[in-house]
């Protein structure tokens, strides 16, 4: 992908959002065995927890979510990371 890096109605001057390094990754389609092959797994605690309310000040609902996720790495069999890989 691709940023505009100049202000407004200056000439483009796009740069990269991505670096240059590639990650190759196997990553399992339906992790549900323990002994799953896989790169990595992302835990979830306990679902989301939402929390709505009224504030009548603004005439508005509000909803709160909040979500807890961990990211654990299972293999690093499963991945090969290419460094300076483009150009």
């Amino acid at each position: 992908g691709i940023e505009q890096s100049t202000e407004d109605g200056q000439d483009f001057a796009g740069q990269d959002v991505w670096g240059k390094d590639i990650v190759l990754a196997y990553l399992a389609p339906n992790p549900n065995s323990p002994r799953t092959m896989t790169l990595v797994l992302t835990f979830e605690n306990k679902g989301r927890q939402v929390i709505k309310w009224r504030e009548n000040s603004r005439k508005a609902d509000a909803i709160e979510v909040c979500e807890i996720l961990v990211e654990e790495l299972v293999s690093e069999f499963c991945g090969y990371l290419l460094k300076d890989a483009i150009a």
